[in-house]
C-alpha cells in the first residue's frame, strides 16, 4: 500500500514537473525580469512569501546590503508552535534550525529554513524526507517554521508535488531544496535544486 501512494505522488510531482518545467527553470547567475507592473492584480493572486511576512511583521529586508533578518516576532511564533520538550530550537540572523532532543540513527539531517535574498531553503531531516514521501502531513513541521498558515499550505503542496525528487535525493541525512523567487512563474515560487544535506 505504501509503494502505491509513493508511486502515485512520484507520478503526480513527475507530471507537474514536466508540465512546468519550461516555465520553472533558472541557473544560478540568471537576472529576472518581469513585464508586470508590481501593483497589477491578475485573476489569480499571487502571494509573495517574503513580502507577506515583511509586512506581517515575521522578517525585516534590508534592501541595501541584501539581506533578510528574522524579527523577535517570527522568534516568538516559532517558539509558540515547538514542543521544547521534544525539540531544541536555534535561531541565526535568517535562520530558523529545529532538531529533534532525542534522534534515532537512522533520522539523519536536520529541519531548518534559510531566508535568502533570492527566496529561502528548506533542509529537511531524513524522517521528513520519508514523511513527504508516504503521504503523512508535513504542514505542522513547516506551521513551526513558517509562522504564515496560507504559506505554509503553498509550501507544503510545492514539496508534495517534488517528492520524487526529494526522495532521490535523501541518502539518510535529508535533503535541501532551494526555494527561488521567480515572478513570472505560475506561483512566484519555485524549487531551483534539491540535493543531499
Amino acid at each position: 500500500m505504501k509503494l502505491k501512494k509513493i508511486l502515485i505522488r512520484s507520478a503526480v510531482g513527475l507530471t507537474l514537473s514536466t508540465v512546468l518545467a519550461p516555465f520553472t527553470t533558472i541557473f544560478a547567475n540568471e537576472e529576472i525580469s518581469t513585464s508586470k507592473s508590481i501593483n497589477s492584480r491578475s485573476e489569480t493572486t499571487q502571494v509573495d512569501i517574503q513580502d507577506e511576512m515583511v509586512s506581517n511583521g515575521y522578517l525585516v529586508r534590508d534592501e541595501s546590503n541584501q539581506t533578510i533578518t528574522l524579527t523577535e516576532k517570527y522568534k516568538q511564533a516559532v517558539l509558540s508552535q515547538v514542543d521544547r520538550n521534544k525539540y531544541a530550537v536555534q535561531f541565526t540572523d535568517n535562520a530558523v534550525i529545529i532538531t529533534p532532543k532525542y534522534q534515532s540513527r537512522s533520522s539523519g539531517g536536520v529541519n531548518k529554513i534559510v531566508h535568502t535574498w533570492k527566496g529561502f531553503d528548506i533542509y529537511l531531516s531524513s524522517s521528513s524526507v520519508n514523511a513527504i514521501t508516504t503521504g503523512a502531513g508535513i504542514t505542522s513541521l513547516l506551521n513551526t517554521m513558517l509562522p504564515e498558515p496560507i504559506i505554509t499550505k503553498g509550501v507544503a503542496a510545492a514539496l508534495t508535488a517534488s517528492s520524487l525528487l526529494l526522495s532521490h535525493n535523501n541518502k539518510g541525512n535529508g535533503v535541501i531544496v532551494a526555494v527561488a523567487k521567480i515572478p513570472t512563474v505560475p506561483f512566484g515560487y519555485t524549487v531551483h535544486w534539491v540535493t543531499s544535506q
